[in-house]
């Protein structure tokens, strides 16, 4: 996990190793934690086979720890030259056990005991490295409390709660692999593989991919019959009680290995050999004398017959403490399944693209990809292609410079296909796939879209050059509506795959995967025909996605590796709402936890509408929070959203979606008299935002077929109790830009909206009804505006690395002319990324949601599914029938 240095100590004249962490991790406030922690446990051991600490250190903003320098080959070095003899494996088998055994006394695991951290000097002399991983079990070392170790980039076994998969796959114990809880018997399993290929010359659980090393850890049968002749059956039954993988039954202390080990080493026995015996015979004989009375004692084991198909095997890996993954990002697997990229978002840094072997601990970033998107493979693995300021660039994976493509402005996902052709989803809606070469140039689009189609995007290359996305149709709301649609490189006709799906990907071996109603399904697919040839099956419940958007966090190999990243839990979406001043206060405004969303202060302030989930479901609410008391608003089937208050604060306009289709504008009285009643009926998904001050029109934003919004006005009459009567709606603003959330002035003069004509949103100031303007409000970035009805300011969001700060923009007005001032910061804390504010009408304080992402939203784990195709051999078989 570290980089370590050879250096001189001029203080004491002498040869020292420097271990510190890498640039690109040493911020990370986990992996200083476990640098310090790996400090600590070395300070507990004293022992000539293990590599001292001389002392941990921080200078120029660097923690490094300064180590005896233990000179020589790593054993792995020595065993790719072949096994070593006899006399030496003993020898150093011995050393070995001598290492671990101070530490066990001493209650610590090691973990990732392997040949590459065993050193070997030229006399022979054995050092154990690297107790990076190691674990305090209890004895006389305790850890610090606050230990930030377990909360380290780990993998955790599917049903356990705590365990974690620690290690280099090859060396792991069982129980290691399965994320079960670890102990000293852990170490002496390794300690037996290492033993195993010291004699043998060959790695006791070989593999290619990580599934391959893994399932054999776990159920492949160990070859025995490499073992040399020359071994007795007592020194075979020691190797055999070290690698048990039942725990239970396997040697239960590493002293009596070393104590049959150094009675060999050092020349004793029940009897001694004869002097005629050659180097390797005497060895031979010695093992088998003095390890007679540790066999009689052990008893005879009986081995298990072992399964040697693989075996579906799912566990989870945690991202880490102090970062959490791009909600709107997908994930990409490497061909061979051996690597994944992601991207992290971490506070106080940006969203930057990462990899990270599976095989191993954490993530390594790649440098160059910050405010990174929707990573993907080339076909051979060397590049990583991704989209970042309205850029299609690509990077080495194993880092390097980064080179930019071509413009793609909002692309929703890449494909690199066997041609060097990439492929990618054009900016938002209204265009078809594009394509581009993998060195650069100008893209060309891929086809065409069809009469209704509004989107495709999501594309994955299959064999042949076939592309494989996502078709989103007009009026059909989210991608949940979608279709998973093939066609070739060269743009010939599509192929319909399935309906009401999205995200499609394609598994090597004959399935096709998809979303349906938020869970993965699989379905035997046809790769000449492009058609699906039995019943879909789920696969996974648990996958994050966004029919939104239409992404989803899973990512497949043609090695039979699915990876996801698990939906957060309803409960991490539950939080209470909070009141902040301007000076950073914060207190309680309803304390009762929910999955809420668009905070809404009625006219008077006393009340709060709020759309809460529960279920599957989105209702409103109203809340008179000065006696904590809640009111359901809306009862009907479908989701209520973004609810609008009427001026005299007697009823709420919302969003809604009554059958299926896109959501339109519905009126509601707080009084529940009368069922909602529909104020627009659209193909076209519409927002409500805001009522003019007089209460004879709504500004509302409504998605367009050609993927922006525009702002219209709704004119409004009261149509008599309960309702009211809505004209023909007129169109305020309608630019090649998106522009949302009008909101009126409060003397009904101005509309302040969210614009992106400048490439990123920002908040803009029209007069009302036209024509002026517009006046740019904000500098850098905005969203979310707010007029104050106290003085003459406009509130306002704009997102930083770590938080949403809230800015105010002072203004003044001349004649027709709209004067904003510089905006500043209103407060000088913020919230968190995902939550809003609202102001109270007060103008003193705003409603908002927590303040700091809470560790529930902060870490996030990916699930890896191993050997796949097995499950879905059995769970989706193909149908005989064409």
């Amino acid at each position: 996990m570290g980089e370590v240095y050879r250096a001189v100590d001029t203080t004491l004249g002498r040869d020292v190793a420097i271990k510190l962490l890498p640039p690109d991790v040493a911020v990370a406030p986990e992996r200083v934690t476990r640098l310090r922690r790996e400090a600590q446990l070395l300070a507990a051991l004293n022992h000539p086979n293990i590599a001292a600490i001389y002392g941990l250190h921080e200078a120029g903003g660097n923690v490094f720890l300064v180590l005896e320098l233990a000179n020589g080959e790593d054993l792995a070095q020595l065993l790719r030259r072949g096994p070593l003899s006899l006399d030496m494996a003993i020898s150093v088998g011995s050393q070995i056990a001598h290492a671990l055994e101070e530490a066990h006394e001493k209650g610590i695991v090691h973990r990732d005991l392997k040949p590459a951290n065993i050193k070997l000097s030229r006399d022979g002399k054995v050092k154990v490295l690297d107790f990076g991983l190691a674990k305090a079990y209890g004895g006389e070392f305790d850890p610090p409390k606050g230990d930030a170790l377990s909360r380290a980039s780990t993998m955790t076994g599917e049903r356990a709660e705590s365990g974690a998969i620690l290690g280099t796959a090859a060396y792991m114990s069982p129980e290691q692999a399965r994320g079960l809880p670890v102990d000293k018997r852990t170490d002496i399993w390794a300690f037996g593989v290492v033993l195993f290929e010291m004699i043998t010359g060959h790695r006791l659980f070989p593999g290619v991919t990580l599934a391959d090393t893994l399932a054999s850890v776990l159920t492949a049968e160990i070859p025995w019959d490499r073992l040399p002749q020359e071994l007795t059956p007592a020194q075979r039954q020691l190797l055999r009680r070290c690698l048990d993988r039942d725990r239970g039954q396997r040697l239960r202390d590493i002293g009596e290995a070393r104590i049959a080990l150094d009675a060999l080493t050092n020349g004793e026995g029940p009897a001694a050999s004869p002097p005629a015996l050659s180097g390797k015979a005497r060895s031979a004989a010695w093992v088998a004398l003095a390890l007679l009375p540790l066999a009689g004692a052990l008893g005879l084991l009986s081995l298990r017959p072992t399964e040697e198909t693989l075996r579906p095997f799912r566990f989870k890996a945690a991202i880490g403490a102090d970062a959490s993954l791009a909600r709107r990002s997908g994930l990409a697997l490497s061909s061979d399944g051996s690597t994944l990229a992601f991207i992290l978002e971490s506070p106080g840094r940006p969203a930057q693209l990462y990899v990270r072997k599976l095989d191993q601990l954490a993530g390594t970033a790649l440098a160059g990809t910050q405010d990174a998107s929707d990573p993907f493979f080339s076909p051979d693995g060397e590049w990583i292609g991704f989209f970042a300021d309205r850029k299609l660039k690509k990077v080495p994976s194993a880092g390097g410079a980064v080179t930019t493509l071509c413009d793609a402005p909002g692309a929703r996902g890449g494909a690199w296909t066997a041609s060097d052709v990439i492929v990618f989803g054009a900016s938002g809606r209204g265009a078809p796939l594009q394509k581009v070469s993998a060195q650069g140039g100008s893209p060309a689009s891929l086809g065409s879209l069809a009469a209704d189609e509004v989107a495709q995007a999501w594309p994955q290359a299959l064999p042949g050059n076939t592309i494989l996305y996502s078709s989103h149709r007009a009026g059909t709301g989210t991608f949940e509506s979608a279709d998973v649609m093939a066609t070739s490189l060269d743009g010939a006709a599509p192929v319909l795959v399935t309906r009401g799906a999205f995200f499609g990907r394609y598994m090597a071996g004959g399935h096709v995967l998809f979303v349906r109603n938020g869970r993965v399904m699989a379905a035997p697919f046809d790769l000449g025909s492009l058609t699906i040839r039995g019943e879909p099956v789920p696969i996974a419940e648990d996958v994050a996605n966004d029919a939104t958007t239409g992404t989803a966090q899973y990512a497949l190999s043609p090695t039979g590796t699915l990876v996801y990243a698990q939906r957060r839990p309803p409960a991490a979406a539950e939080r209470p709402v909070f009141w902040m001043d301007d000076a950073g206060r914060t207190a309680p405004l309803r304390p009762t936890r929910s999955d809420w969303t668009t905070l809404r202060f009625a006219p008077g302030g006393k009340m709060l509408a709020m759309a809460i989930r529960e279920g599957a479901q989105y209702d409103l609410w109203s809340y008179e929070w000065n006696r904590d008391a809640m009111t359901k608003v809306t009862f009907d089937p479908g989701n209520e959203l973004n609810p609008v208050w009427t001026p005299d604060g007697g009823g709420i306009v919302f969003a809604a979606s009554r059958e299926p289709g896109v959501s339109n504008l519905y009126f509601q009285r707080l009084d529940r008299t009368g069922s909602p009643q529909r104020l627009t009926e659209s193909a076209n998904p519409q927002i409500p935002c805001s009522f003019h001050p007089s209460a004879r029109f709504l500004a509302y934003t409504e998605r367009n077929p050609n993927s922006k919004e525009d702002i219209l006005i709704l004119r409004i009459e009261d149509g008599g109790a309960p309702g009211l009567k809505a004209s023909k709606p007129m169109v305020f603003l309608n630019t090649n830009a998106s522009e949302t959330r009008p909101m009126f002035s409060p003397d009904g003069r101005w509309v302040a909206y969210n614009s992106n004509e400048s490439g990123r949103h920002e908040v803009y100031v029209r007069a009302f009804p036209g024509p002026g303007g517009p006046w740019k409000i904000s500098t850098e970035g905005g969203a979310s505006p707010q007029w104050s009805k106290t003085r003459p300011e406009i509130f306002y969001a704009e997102s930083g690395p770590v938080e949403t700060r809230i800015m105010v923009s002072p203004f003044v007005v001349e004649g027709s002319q709209f004067r904003p001032g510089p905006p500043a910061r209103w407060s000088p804390r913020g919230f968190a990324l995902d939550e809003d504010f609202e102001l109270h009408p007060d103008g003193q304080r705003v409603a908002t949601g927590p303040t700091e992402r809470s560790s529930a939203s902060t870490t996030d784990q990916i699930v890896i599914f191993l050997n796949i195709l097995t499950d879905l051999k059995r769970l989706a078989p193909p149908s005989r029938s064409p």
